[in-house]
Parts: C-alpha cells; sequence; structure tokens
C-alpha cells in the first residue's frame, strides 16, 4: 500500500480503511433497491 502518512494527526491510511464495511454495505443496499426498482418497471411494461 502507497504510504501517506497523517493529516491533522489522523492516520490517513487506517482512517480509509475504516470505511470499508460501510462502503460495502451500503453498496449491497443500492444493489437490491435497484434490483426493486428494475423488476417493477419490467412488470409495469409486461402488463400493459
Amino acid at each position: 500500500m502507497l504510504p501517506i502518512g497523517h493529516i491533522a494527526g489522523i492516520p490517513v491510511e487506517e482512517t480509509a480503511l475504516s470505511f470499508g464495511p460501510v462502503l460495502l454495505a451500503g453498496g449491497g443496499v443500492l444493489g437490491f433497491k435497484l434490483r426493486d426498482r428494475w423488476a417493477r418497471i419490467r412488470g409495469r411494461r409486461r402488463d400493459d
């Protein structure tokens, strides 16, 4: 990993890595919402 260092006393590498689980969870939620929306759109087109 590229050593970036500290900004205002906060270690940048560890801080950036700590957001990984949050980003994965958010991506999963976004994926489910998009899949649900796509299914609704496809369902409406079939009913026409």
